[in-house]
């Protein structure tokens, strides 16, 4: 295909611009590393990962902070349990010791009992509750360092690379620049290149951040000549 569009005998062809042929393992390979680079440094893509993870626009730091009100509300549960188990203690012992009328005794008993096991059934669903919240937190924490692990998408198959590359990049344009040399234009769906991340408070981070978008364009030279081609923005 690629020698038809380049052939100029053949007017029933699209032609092609490029004279020189790309070297389509090196492009695949500086393609991915560059997307790969782009997004490890994207706190736009980084965003997009926590709200997957939370299932809504709550912060990291809110998450955080519910956490820790459910322990709280777990640790007077537990509180309250140990509270009415000294009572039931307590009520026995007067059974035992045939100190109160046995029939009043029961409905008590039964009475106390019955709080007992509505406490913890409240107390098991905090647990519940707090050990999903905690595990969304650790994932976070890992999505907060992706930008330190995305290398290890290197090591996808070209299949999954290629599922990954769709999901991200809206199309690849390529021109020749000389002999030598093609530019590659990878344009993304999100404007990942270069975006910001600005803290409202550098000293109180609790208070939250700001997204600022980037570009959605990112150039690279493809030169036989060179091992690493630079970036353009």
């Amino acid at each position: 295909m690629e020698r038809n569009y380049v052939n100029e005998k053949r007017t029933t062809e699209k032609k092609c611009d490029n004279r020189r042929y790309l070297k389509i393992d090196a492009t695949d390979s500086l393609v991915w590393d560059t997307v790969v680079e782009v997004l490890a440094k994207s706190h736009l893509f980084k965003e997009e990962i926590k709200r997957q993870v939370f299932g809504d626009t709550k912060s990291e730091a809110l998450q955080r902070e519910h956490v820790k009100e459910l322990k709280r509300k777990h640790r007077k549960i537990q509180l309250e349990i140990k509270e009415v188990t000294t009572t039931l203690v307590n009520i026995e012992t007067d059974r035992f010791l045939k100190r109160r009328n046995p029939d009043e005794l029961a409905r008590i008993i039964q009475n106390v009992e019955s709080e007992r096991q509505r406490l913890e059934a409240m107390r098991d669903e905090l647990s519940d509750e707090v050990h999903r919240l905690e595990s969304q937190t650790k994932w976070v924490t890992w999505v907060a360092k992706f930008g330190e692990r995305i290398e290890k998408m290197i090591d996808f198959t070209p299949n999954e690379k290629q599922l990954f590359l769709r999901g991200v990049i809206d199309k690849i344009s390529v021109s020749t620049l000389d002999k030598q040399r093609h530019e590659l234009s990878l344009h993304f769906k999100i404007p990942y290149v270069n975006d910001q991340l600005i803290w409202k408070d550098e000293r109180y981070k609790s208070k939250g951040y700001t997204l600022v978008e980037g570009v959605s364009e990112v150039s690279i030279d493809i030169d036989s000549s060179k091992k690493s081609p630079p970036l353009k923005e």
